[in-house]
Parts: C-alpha cells; sequence; structure tokens
C-alpha cells in the first residue's frame, strides 16, 4: 500500500480537527466516524498512519489544554492576589478553558505549577542574595 501524500496528510488532519475535539476520545470510538467522511479524507491513509495522526492530533489538543490552564490560573493570581493560589485554583473551575479539562489532569498540571512556582521563586531569591 502507497504512503499519503502530505495533502493527504492535511486534509485528515483538517478532518481530525473537524471531528475530534476531545484529547479522550479513544481511537476506536474515533475511527469509525472519522471513516464516514463522506469527502473521503480517511481513504488515503492506512489504519496505521491514521491512528498515528490521530495520536499526534490528541497529543496537540492535550498541550493546548495544558497551556490554556496555565494562563489561565496566572491571569486569576493576578487578580486574587498572587499569594491566593489555592483560591485560584478554584475560581477557575468556573472557567471554560479550565472545565473542558478532567480533574485528574487539573490536580496534576495544579501540582507541576506549583512545584514550577516555587522553583522560580527559589532562583530569584538566590539571585537576590
Amino acid at each position: 500500500s502507497r504512503s499519503a501524500t502530505a495533502d493527504e496528510r492535511r486534509a485528515f488532519g483538517v478532518l481530525l480537527g473537524e471531528l475530534v475535539r476531545s484529547s479522550l476520545e479513544p481511537w476506536t470510538e474515533a475511527w469509525p466516524r472519522l471513516r464516514a467522511d463522506p469527502l473521503g479524507r480517511a481513504d488515503a491513509l492506512d489504519e496505521g498512519e491514521a491512528r498515528w495522526l490521530f495520536e499526534e492530533h490528541c497529543r496537540a489538543q492535550e498541550a493546548r489544554s495544558r497551556k490554556r490552564f496555565e494562563e489561565a490560573l496566572e491571569e486569576r493570581l493576578l487578580r486574587v492576589g498572587a499569594e491566593d493560589a489555592e483560591g485560584a485554583l478554584e475560581a477557575l473551575r468556573a472557567d471554560a478553558a479550565v472545565a473542558a479539562v478532567p480533574e485528574e489532569w487539573r490536580q496534576e498540571w495544579w501540582q507541576e505549577w506549583q512545584r514550577k512556582r516555587s522553583e522560580d521563586r527559589g532562583a530569584k531569591r538566590a539571585r537576590e542574595t
């Protein structure tokens, strides 16, 4: 079987953007819907290549979600005061960009963000002394 062209892969990427809105959607649920595309944008790809592109799409979606989460958290901290991080996280639950993120990810990202913030403050104090 031949490899899909760059244009065919791009067309499939557009299809992924149209149909796969959640990075949590399982491949087994997405693939039949992708194959049913009336424009046939999945036809030129074998299932292995399509799955790889699907997984890349989901990773990119997760990265965008994480970035939006961190930006929303930083913005909220500026509004409520830099030291009220717990209050900022609680207030973020109403933010649409954050609400779309699974709770497990929010907790993981929150802990990583706090760790990074603590390291940044420690480095700043070290530079000041």
